[in-house]
């Protein structure tokens, strides 16, 4: 009989690890997102792995503001921690080529829209990260 109870608190058990595993798995997961338009309308958007705190989120994002705003003071600047993400970004983080030149910098992407310079800005962003030599970073053509 003491066999059982093994088995029957062993099912138990397991049956509680997955319930709690789905719950993690549906928590919910903010995704660091910045835009950025520049003077010349063209855009880069940054995108980073989801948080499942709001406020680390938020501090993701105000880093990459914080370094943008020094740089550039005539840029329009968004920002979210949305919990939903457009599918194309959603490849893009997965390492994923879409339509659009992405930089690869660690888990950062940074999207570039810059129309005919969007392939020479995807390298300069990409060179300028290796020069920090914090990460390296890649450009990635579209698909």
């Amino acid at each position: 009989m003491s066999r059982y109870r093994i088995y029957l608190a062993s099912a138990m058990c397991i049956a509680a690890i997955i319930a709690a595993t789905m719950l993690w798995i549906n928590s919910a997961r903010y995704y660091p997102q910045v835009g950025v338009t520049l003077p010349d309308q063209s855009t880069m958007m940054f995108i980073d792995t989801p948080w499942t705190n709001q406020k680390k989120c938020q501090d993701q994002n105000r880093k990459i503001i914080d370094a943008l705003r020094k740089n550039c003071n005539q840029c329009k600047i968004t920002d979210s921690c949305a919990t939903q993400m457009n599918p194309s970004w959603q490849k893009a983080l997965a390492g994923q080529a879409i339509n659009d030149y992405i930089v690869h910098s660690g888990s950062l992407r940074i999207i570039v829209s810059a129309g005919h310079a969007s392939k020479q800005t995807c390298i300069v962003l990409a060179d300028q990260i290796n020069l920090d030599k914090k990460q390296t970073a890649r450009c990635v053509s579209p698909q």
